[in-house]
């Protein structure tokens, strides 16, 4: 038996607060901070090792850069820099370094002489760290390019076979369908017989062939298609959501294309619904946007996010994330669709593309009240994905009925449904 929408639960989390304080002045602490004591206690070594200023004129520029980052900029201490300035004999200094240099009688001079060694060598591998941070950043600028020019004719060659993939299907669907179509919006009148000489004058003057021929015009006939989606999550679970939405997006694009055909005739809408909103109700309708012209529009607009590949990408559920199928708010987005862009004399048929699992009650007594008021000739023809011994026999609104389809019949039956609904409605 196939699912039937599934309201997933909702959690709530309650996170903790977490607080904090400013501080002001910072300072000095014989145990040091986090870096600065080990740094510290490194130079400590160091320095008893050998307390001369030979041995201390022999700390390299790394070290140099660590003792003054780790303490005095990082920290606030006054381990060995007292604000870039020796500071020797600052009364109210009292650093680890002063009492160093007092312990081992290391002269003023020395002292600042080191000082100065310190400071250059922080600056010249300061330096240094800012030429290796712009190499990186070249080097990154040159890989990010090249990446993103990897990406881009991957890109390319993606959106070609997609392409490929599904462009003779939509040639072939839009051939079938304009079969039909030509029927309804065109007419034809028989002017003598084909290849027999007309007996009439005046018609052999005006045709100057002398022969039969045959003479089209429009039969003035408008007609509304509109081709929807339901994204509810039971189409997910009953496994039918990648054929659905193959199927969307091939007869949408035929569709498409026959509009260009028939630009003054056919009216032509797509949408997609029981999508969910903030509330997770599954009652969010969209209609898809057409562009109007093929500057800068892709192949796929607007079913970009139904390529083949993008299908076949889809982590289980893909976009059928909506949860229970909700039809009034479909059938009102319709309406106000249909008042605003078609004829108001036009033949309407929706085709809707779902699994009809319908549960509410409320919602199918709003929808025949929808579908009862819309004018005109109208039939609502339910496209299900679904083998007919998994189906649910919802009840279905009124002016509806659905047929069982399958991706290889899809197209074909598109074609009958059209066909019947022309010679009964027409």
């Amino acid at each position: 038996m196939p699912a039937r929408d599934v309201r997933p639960t909702v959690s709530r989390y309650r996170g903790g607060h977490y607080g904090g304080r400013s501080g002001g002045q910072r300072y000095y602490d014989d145990e040091g901070r986090g870096q600065s004591k080990d740094i510290w206690e490194w130079f400590k070594s160091y320095f008893e090792a050998d307390p001369t200023l030979d041995h201390l004129l022999e700390i390299d520029e790394l070290r140099c850069y660590q003792l003054i980052k780790n303490s005095t900029d990082r920290h606030g201490l006054m381990d060995i820099a007292f604000y870039w300035a020796p500071g020797w004999k600052a009364p109210d200094q009292d650093t680890r370094a002063h009492r160093l240099v007092l312990h081992y009688h290391l002269t003023e001079g020395n002292w600042k002489t080191f000082h100065e060694h310190l400071v250059a060598g922080y600056d010249a591998h300061k330096e240094t760290i800012k030429k290796e941070e712009h190499e990186r950043a070249e080097r990154y600028d040159g890989e990010h390019a090249a990446y993103q020019s990897r990406m881009e004719a991957e890109r390319i060659q993606r959106d070609e076979q997609d392409k490929l993939a599904v462009h003779e299907i939509v040639e072939i669907t839009a051939g079938t369908l304009s079969s039909e179509l030509n029927q309804v919006f065109i007419s034809t009148d028989k002017v003598g017989n084909e290849g027999d000489w007309i007996e009439e004058m005046v018609d052999t003057y005006q045709d100057g062939s002398g022969f039969g021929y045959e003479a089209d015009k429009a039969t003035g006939i408008k007609l509304q298609i509109t081709l929807s989606l339901d994204l509810s999550n039971s189409m997910y679970y009953n496994g039918v959501h990648r054929e659905a939405a193959g199927a969307f997006r091939d007869l949408g694009m035929s569709l498409k294309a026959l509009k260009s055909a028939y630009q003054d005739d056919l009216y032509v809408a797509f949408f997609t619904f029981s999508e969910d909103e903030w509330e997770g109700k599954g009652k969010r309708v969209v209609r898809l946007e057409i562009p109007q012209t093929t500057e800068d529009k892709t192949y796929f607009q607007p079913f970009t996010d139904y390529r083949p590949s993008v299908i076949n990408g889809w982590y289980k559920e893909g976009t059928f994330g909506g949860t229970d199928t909700w039809m009034a708010p479909l059938f009102e987005k319709i309406e106000k669709w249909e008042k605003a862009v078609s004829d108001p004399g036009a033949v309407k048929l929706d085709i809707v593309i779902t699994d009809a699992v319908l549960e509410h009650k409320k919602d199918l007594k709003e929808s025949d009240v929808i579908q009862e008021r819309r004018d005109g000739s109208l039939q609502t023809v339910f496209l299900n994905f679904l083998k007919p011994e998994d189906s649910i026999n919802s009840s279905l609104p009124k002016r509806c009925y659905q047929v069982h389809v399958d991706k290889d019949n899809v197209a074909g039956t598109l074609r009958n449904v059209i066909s019947e609904f022309v010679g009964a409605h027409l």
